[in-house]
């Protein structure tokens, strides 16, 4: 017996008969799959990117050019003149380990937005090291930059994040699929893009008059030239989608944008932006592509898989991060590894760490930290800043019984 069944599930990486939704991170599952061609050359790092410092081979052009995430007529086009401006404003960050690439924007001085899978890729596997990614805009002056902390290898401490690990199975992590990292410097002095807190509904309103847009890097489109999507559909849902359902298949979905802005490889982590009279404003982060797939199974068995076709792509809404910018920016971040030590060694005295984890900053040591802010009723964020130490501190002498306490006990032993 044969039957044909619909799935939603991820792409390019694999096709399954798995039930339920999944995303497909469009940029990165590119990326992965094309290792050799996404790497920029060493010479170039910490200088001026050009439009043809990233090759490309025949042997895997096939598998970087899939229109994954692109709707109907293929509406991409290079950035207008009128918009040259945001060349300045958006860029890509790469790894020189990992050859990874996404695009990222800047969104102060200091500081650049992007996916949090872009650095932290998805649940289950091994981020790249943070002082090996660079941010630059190709075809500009604008040299590329480390990320802060590179030289005394504290960039994973100098970023902020909805999630690391995002899960692209339900119920997908896509509306906390967001970043916001320090740079090794003002960087983006001047080009910063203002954040325009929306809500998906209020963006759908947006859309409907002809307002929203994205630009990005995708890998096939040109000799890594910015593109430009056009006005496109965006909000809580895309009309005539067949789904997704953000209720059922998502987390967080009241942060969840669908849009149909037509995107490729390398896009995560640039804006979806909307036009103002004061200039185009980010209302979201481009995350990755919704898409279905159909298969037919035979006595069980996946027999024949036909080709997935995407149905919406899919963006942190800016409310989820746009009121982060700021503490964040201001926060004074841990970048003496003694310091850190001291934070973890307390952190432990509390059971909140294991003490295996002292010595370097991981992913086990922002969770502890985000849990003793949620403890004790701070705003979470699991950054190492000098507050949280000077807090613990501080508890920790509150714990402690005060020399005349001391006093009066051994005085109170001495009179029986």
């Amino acid at each position: 017996m044969r039957q044909v069944c619909d799935s939603r599930t991820d792409f390019p990486r694999r096709l399954r008969s798995a039930r339920g939704p999944a995303l497909a991170l469009a940029a990165f599952a590119g990326l992965v799959a094309s290792v050799p061609a996404m790497a920029l050359p060493p010479a170039l790092m910490g200088s001026k990117i050009t439009a043809t410092a990233i090759p490309e081979t025949s042997t895997n052009r096939e598998a970087l050019v899939h229109k994954v995430a692109v709707f109907g007529t293929d509406q991409r086009t290079r950035l207008p003149r009128h918009m040259q401006a945001l060349r300045s404003s958006v860029g890509m960050i790469y790894n020189e380990k990992s050859r990874t690439v996404c695009s990222a924007f800047c969104v102060a001085d200091d500081v650049i937005a992007t996916a949090s899978h872009c650095v932290f890729r998805t649940k289950g596997e091994q981020p790249p090291p943070a002082e090996r990614f660079f941010f630059a805009r190709p075809g500009t002056k604008h040299a590329s930059v480390r990320f802060a902390g590179a030289p005394v290898r504290a960039s994973a401490q100098q970023i902020i994040a909805g999630i690391v690990g995002i899960s692209t199975k339900p119920p997908i992590d896509a509306a906390r699929d967001w970043a916001l990292i320090k740079l090794q410097g003002p960087a983006c002095k001047g080009t910063a893009l203002d954040i325009l807190p929306l809500t998906p509904d209020e963006v759908e309103q947006e859309a409907a008059a002809d307002r929203v847009f994205q630009v990005a890097f995708h890998r096939d489109f040109g000799a890594w030239a910015m593109a430009y999507s056009g006005v496109c559909a965006a909000g809580r849902r895309v009309e005539g989608s067949n789904g997704p359902a953000p209720d059922r298949d998502f987390t967080d979905p009241l942060n969840l944008l669908l849009h149909t802005c037509d995107t490729g490889g390398a896009s995560s982590g640039s804006p979806l932006l909307v036009h103002t009279p004061g200039g185009p404003k980010v209302v979201g982060i481009n995350v990755g592509t919704f898409v279905r797939s159909r298969v037919m199974i035979e006595e069980g068995v996946v027999v024949k898989r036909m080709p997935a076709s995407p149905v919406a792509n899919t963006a942190v809404s800016s409310i989820a991060f746009a009121a982060r910018l700021e503490p964040f920016r201001q926060a004074n971040v841990l970048s003496q590894p003694a310091d850190v030590r001291e934070l973890q060694r307390r952190l432990a005295g509390m059971n909140l760490l294991e003490a295996a984890s002292i010595g370097r900053f991981d992913e086990k040591t922002r969770a502890a930290i985000q849990l003793y802010e949620a403890r004790v009723g701070l705003p979470v964020a699991g950054l190492p800043t000098r507050a949280i130490l000077q807090q613990l501190q501080g508890d920790e002498a509150a714990a402690l019984p005060s020399s005349s306490h001391l006093e009066r006990g051994v005085r109170r032993q001495g009179t029986r």
